[in-house]
């Protein structure tokens, strides 16, 4: 378990008699709501997790380790799906591997260090059926303060900010495999886009 006490994290195994918020689940969303409350400094936050400490897997912050990752029930709850009838015939009984985090940082921690904010059609779908402020126009300022966005053409783009909390930016390297995927994606007739501006 962890115990989020002030702005900077702390990692403890003794905690105080009574908190004024605790938060159940230290993935993504866990974290930036304790570290959202922490930034108070008279509130007392405690963020339990079930899985340890991203601190203590180095595999953890290098993205060709996360095969190591997947399936290791110390940190991922290894969930599965029910057997899929029109899909998933290379993965074995046609039963797919569905990933999720147990550790600090949850799913973030396993997934490649990729930065996606969803789908925008998905927003504005939980819009339409009811869950008023969640349309993508309503969300993209809180992904816009909360990024810091470090590709240069994207410094003053409306879709992306700078001087957030959660650091962004491309591979620091790139191989012939990549290039060479991304350009059969455009000979068959795909755009090259930014997956995170909204569009469709």
């Amino acid at each position: 378990m962890f115990s989020h006490l002030t702005k900077r994290s702390a990692i403890t195994n003794q905690f105080l008699a009574s908190y004024d918020y605790i938060i159940i689940g230290g993935g993504s969303s866990g974290c930036v709501v304790a570290n959202r409350l922490s930034e108070d400094p008279n509130v007392s936050v405690l963020l339990l997790e079930a899985g340890p400490s991203h601190e203590t897997r180095r595999d953890v912050k290098v993205p060709a380790q996360v095969v190591n990752l997947h399936n290791d029930t110390r940190i991922d709850w290894s969930y599965k799906s029910v057997k899929q009838e029109k899909s998933r015939f290379a993965c074995n009984g046609n039963i797919a591997p569905i990933p999720r985090g147990k550790i600090l940082g949850g799913s973030s921690s396993i997934n490649f260090m990729v930065y996606i904010r969803g789908c925008k059609g998905d927003f504005d779908t939980w819009q339409k059926l009811g869950a008023e402020g969640w349309d993508f126009d309503s969300v993209l300022p809180y992904f816009i303060k909360s990024e810091n966005n470090l590709k240069p053409e994207f410094q003053k783009d409306p879709f992306h900010g700078v001087g957030g909390p959660i650091t962004v930016s491309d591979p620091s390297f790139t191989t012939p495999v990549i290039d060479s995927f991304v350009k059969a994606g455009i000979e068959l007739g795909y755009s090259e886009c930014d997956v995170n501006s909204g569009v469709k």
